[in-house]
């Protein structure tokens, strides 16, 4: 850690103030970030840290704060807002929110206190604009919370009990929060079903309604039951025109689906289980919004199979979101149809994918990185679970975990279960049709996940 303070230390003494400046800044704040995992066992470090008279040491003990508000020090923080760089001001006021976000009630006045304090020490101007937002944003959790009473968010972070009582979810819970609390942690894998409660359609919903519109509605109802979403989409591109298609896609899940929105739900959740890379299938911008809104940008965003970067942010834990089948605004990398899938990932129909393919290469590394959080996704027969299927046929010890619906009839429970385990997937089970307990068990695991 010493040496990632000297590092931060030189960086901004020898190099010019600017967009690559803060780059590598952010960088070393999310290396510090993930070493303060460890930092719970050494409590002297913080105070060391605290008294240090370099801003990379001050700024180590400000990360520390972020992810552990239980230690305190809301004042000292607050003089950081008028005594440190702007780069270590927003870190502060982070802290200050996190404060707000996650203290006991009993312990709120002190950070109400400290927040209004920092916010009389923040001089006006554009160059402060994020961090005071950041600080009305703690403002605005505080005053909800002593409305309301409780602890944000508003609703019991408890597992809820229709989940308690399914056999087997008090186990993976358990090691799922031990994972968390890990230094890997996990690898968030975002389906369709977290972007559902902000208005954009599943995929199969949506080529449904497309179907309808050409007439084919039984035709691809069969091929989305018989799970060949693939060729589903392959003939209604065919029936509609590549063109047609494409921009029933970018309507369907553009930006504007978005406007005047605050991201809610589960989604909003999800930067606060994870610091290194994301992954997704999904075409939209939700994710995006999401980390953006906690304060936590994403360092990269990138689709397709971009091997080198993504190999690069697993290593180093950077904030990468990497969609995999590409991007709502870039028509060319996105996979949709047969021809697509077999073009990244080889011909199934042949019995195999091709594992020396990129994206089939990519998806293998990231399963054997760290153990992956499966979460808004369907884990039926696609073409991630097979690769998932080849990697655990070789590496036994790699073991996964998934939020996932319980079929309501035993022996489909009993087929999907025995499906799970034999790819090495702990699954957390919520009741069929219970998306809203999704929610909820992201509160659980956000409230009891960090580092003891």
């Amino acid at each position: 850690m010493r040496q990632m303070t000297e590092q931060y230390d030189t960086l901004r003494k020898t190099m010019v103030a600017g967009p690559k400046r803060t780059t590598l800044m952010r960088t070393l704040e999310n290396q510090l970030a993930e070493f303060s995992r460890h930092c719970r066992r050494y409590p002297q470090l913080l105070q060391e840290l605290v008294a240090g008279q370099s801003e990379g040491e001050r700024l180590a003990a400000i990360v520390i704060l972020q992810e552990e508000p239980e230690a305190g020090k809301p004042e000292w923080l607050a003089e950081r807002i008028e005594q440190d760089s702007l780069f270590a001001r927003c870190a502060a006021a982070l802290a200050l929110l996190k404060a707000a976000q996650r203290l006991e009630p009993s312990k709120l006045a002190m950070v109400t206190d400290a927040v209004t304090m920092a916010q009389a020490r923040l001089n006006d101007g554009p160059a402060t604009s994020d961090c005071r937002k950041i600080l009305l944003r703690a403002e605005a959790t505080l005053r909800a919370r002593a409305t309301a009473g409780t602890l944000v968010p508003a609703f019991d972070v408890t597992v809820p009990e229709e989940v308690k009582q399914i056999a087997g979810n008090e186990d993976s819970l358990r090691r799922l929060v031990d994972q968390l609390r890990s230094p890997a942690g996990v690898l968030p894998f975002v389906g369709a079903g977290l972007s559902v409660p902000l208005g954009f359609p599943g995929w199969g919903c949506f080529l449904l309604t497309l179907a309808r519109a050409e007439g084919t509605e039984d035709r691809i109802g069969q091929l989305l039951d018989a799970g060949e979403y693939p060729r589903a989409a392959e003939e209604l591109m065919a029936a509609r025109g590549p063109f047609a298609f494409h921009a029933d896609v970018e309507n369907a899940y553009g930006d504007h689906k978005l406007d005047g929105k605050q991201i809610t739900g589960a989604v909003k959740l999800l930067p606060d289980l994870c610091r290194g890379p994301v992954i997704t299938t999904n075409f939209d911008h939700v994710l995006e919004k999401a980390f953006d809104q906690a304060d936590r940008h994403f360092k990269y965003v990138v689709w397709g199979a971009k091997t080198d970067i993504a190999v690069k942010s697993f290593n180093r834990n950077w904030t990468l979101l990497l969609k995999i089948h590409g991007d709502v605004e870039d028509r060319d990398d996105r996979i949709l149809t047969d021809n697509d899938y077999t073009r990244a990932y080889g011909d199934l129909d042949k019995g195999a994918m091709d594992p020396s393919l990129p994206l089939p290469t990519l998806i293998r590394t990231m399963l054997l990185n760290r153990p992956v959080l499966f979460v808004g996704c369907s884990l039926n027969q696609d073409r991630t679970v097979q690769v998932l299927e080849q990697v655990v046929r070789e590496f036994k010890s790699v073991e996964h975990f998934a939020i996932v619906e319980q079929p309501s009839v035993e022996e489909e429970h009993r087929k999907r279960r025995r499906f799970l385990s034999d790819r090495n997937i702990h699954p957390v089970w919520y009741p069929e049709g219970r998306h809203d307990l999704v929610e909820r068990l992201l509160a659980y695991l956000a409230q009891h996940a960090r580092p003891r």
